[in-house]
């Protein structure tokens, strides 16, 4: 499909169509470490986020205080669903409302304390078994940041279009599709992890790191994620932190395929869109112009009362 002959309907019909892989990943794919009703409800809550009325209270120049460290102001917010998880602890439900109403509302004010605070409560909450594996706190971590974004990003998509977004699946969907989780033992196969905060705060590793003929590693991804997710931890960018949640990293690049690549017609455009540093329009989407780019830095600049 040419960039340049993309119509509305055409749109609205690659949105449709990435909404339905989301809605194919919660109800018939195995998570990575979450349960299927626990990732419905992260899914749920994402959603939610966006209209939080305690979210809406925060003074705009809070991240501006050196004296004010986020995650603990976010513990303070009458946040507007605060039972999304009835399952778990009050404590555990509370962090993860915090942690995904910070993405979706607040991502300008995160910062590396609030990622080594975040860190250090989830391990606390005990939402997944953590003792055997230390990584499974990334995992966790990292499944959590792409299904919100991926639930958030189809939300502002539809709303963009003054569309009406489409549902999540219900829960009887869900625990009635959607396999147990992986729950890789990464030990098995990642031979080394990084830490290099030039790339992403959290640790990560790429393919040359990874003992690829384990039967762990092949165990948890199936001959072609396997091809997929080795081919995006290729990369030293941000993304590549999300490789402790292969299931949901999987699924985050094919909805960027579809959303993002719809207009060219070959994901040979993908590296060159997302992993390119440089802001001519040899290398980002031609489908976004001038004018839109304004209108977003206008957009921010109001919003975050800065001055670009």
């Amino acid at each position: 499909m040419n960039n340049h002959n993309m119509t509305p309907e055409g749109r609205q019909a690659v949105l449709e169509s990435s909404a339905e892989l989301f809605h194919t990943h919660l109800t018939g794919t195995a998570g990575t470490i979450l349960t299927a009703k626990l990732r419905l409800a992260v899914a749920k809550c994402a959603r939610t986020a966006l209209w939080c009325q305690g979210c809406n209270d925060i003074p705009q120049r809070t991240c501006l205080r050196d004296a004010t460290r986020f995650h603990a102001l976010c513990q303070d917010l009458q946040h507007n669903d605060d039972n999304s998880f009835p399952e778990l602890s009050q404590e555990a439900s509370q962090v993860l409302v915090n942690m995904i109403h910070a993405i979706v509302r607040h991502q300008h004010r995160l910062d590396k304390t609030w990622h080594t605070q975040t860190i250090a409560a989830l391990k606390k909450a005990n939402i997944v078994d953590n003792d055997n594996d230390p990584h499974t706190i990334h995992a966790l971590f990292c499944s959590i940041v792409l299904i919100t974004a991926v639930s958030h990003g189809i939300q502002i998509l539809f709303l963009v279009l003054d569309t009406p977004v489409p549902p999540l699946p219900t829960l009887e969907q869900v625990e009635k599709g959607a396999p147990d989780p992986l729950n890789p033992q990464f030990a098995s196969f990642v031979k080394n992890v990084r830490q290099d905060e030039k790339v992403a705060l959290s640790p990560y590793f790429c393919k040359k790191d990874l003992d690829t003929n384990s039967p762990e590693f092949q165990r948890v991804l199936e001959e072609r994620d396997r091809n997929t997710f080795l081919k995006i931890i290729q990369y030293f960018q941000p993304v590549v932190a999300g490789c402790f949640a292969p299931a949901e990293l999987i699924m985050f690049w094919d909805f960027g395929l579809k959303v993002y690549l719809a207009a060219f017609g070959s994901p040979a455009f993908f590296p060159s869109i997302f992993f390119s540093r440089k802001l001519d329009r040899k290398h980002h989407c031609a489908s976004v112009s001038r004018h839109d780019i304004e209108l977003v830095a206008d957009a921010i600049t109001e919003e975050l009362q800065c001055a670009y």
